[in-house]
C-alpha cells in the first residue's frame, strides 16, 4: 500500500515553491517525457523499424500527465506526436494520394492521444481531489475522537465528583470506603 500510495501523491512540481518554478518543472518534465519516448523509438527501430510509430505516444502522454499534470503532457504530446508523425509522414510541400490515407491516420492519432490527455488529466484531478477529501475526513475524524475523549474524562470526573459527595453525605465508615474504592476506580478511567 505504501508504494502505491507514493506513487498517486507523485508530482514533479509539488516542492517548488513559486508559481513559475512549478510550471517550468512540469515543462521539463514533458520535454523529458518525449525525450524517452524518442529514445526508447530508437531502440525498437533497430529491430523492428517503423512500426507503430504512434504506439509510444499514448503511454508517454499518460505518465507525463498524470505525474506533471496537464501541462507536461501537453508538452509530451507535442514531442513524442511531431515524432511520429515525421515517421510516418514526411514534412514535405507536396502531397500525393497516398499521404492523404497516411494522413487520416495521423488525424486519428491526433485526436486519440489528445483524448487520453484529457482523460489522464481528469483522472489525476478526480484522484487528488480524492485524497484530499480523505485527509480531511481523517482529520475531522481525528478532532471528532479528541472532542470524544474529553467528553468522556469530563463524565468520569463527574461520577466522581458525585461520587465524593455522597462520600461526604455517608455516616457509615464501611459505606465512605467502598464509595472512596469506587471514586478511585472512576479517576483511574
Amino acid at each position: 500500500y505504501s508504494a502505491l500510495n507514493r506513487i498517486t501523491h507523485f508530482d514533479v512540481s509539488e516542492g517548488v515553491s513559486n508559481g513559475f518554478g512549478r510550471l517550468g518543472t512540469r515543462l521539463l518534465f514533458g520535454a523529458g517525457c518525449g525525450a524517452v519516448m524518442i529514445a526508447l523509438r530508437f531502440v525498437i527501430d533497430m529491430s523492428t523499424s517503423g512500426t507503430g510509430p504512434f504506439a509510444l505516444v499514448y503511454p508517454t502522454v499518460i505518465l507525463a500527465t498524470l505525474y506533471g499534470r496537464w501541462e507536461a503532457g501537453a508538452v509530451a504530446y507535442i514531442i513524442s506526436f511531431w515524432w511520429a508523425w515525421a515517421q510516418v509522414l514526411p514534412l514535405n510541400v507536396h502531397l500525393n494520394p497516398n499521404d492523404l490515407n497516411e494522413l487520416s491516420r495521423v488525424g486519428i492519432n491526433a485526436a486519440a492521444s489528445l483524448v487520453v490527455l484529457i482523460f489522464a488529466e481528469t483522472f489525476r484531478g478526480a484522484v487528488t481531489f480524492e485524497r484530499q477529501r480523505k485527509d480531511e475526513e481523517i482529520e475531522h475524524g481525528k478532532v471528532l475522537l479528541a472532542e470524544l475523549e474529553h467528553r468522556t474524562k469530563n463524565n468520569f470526573a463527574l461520577v466522581a465528583s458525585l461520587l465524593e459527595l455522597q462520600k461526604r453525605r455517608e455516616n457509615s465508615a464501611h459505606v465512605r470506603e467502598v464509595v472512596d474504592d469506587a471514586t478511585r476506580r472512576v479517576r483511574t478511567f
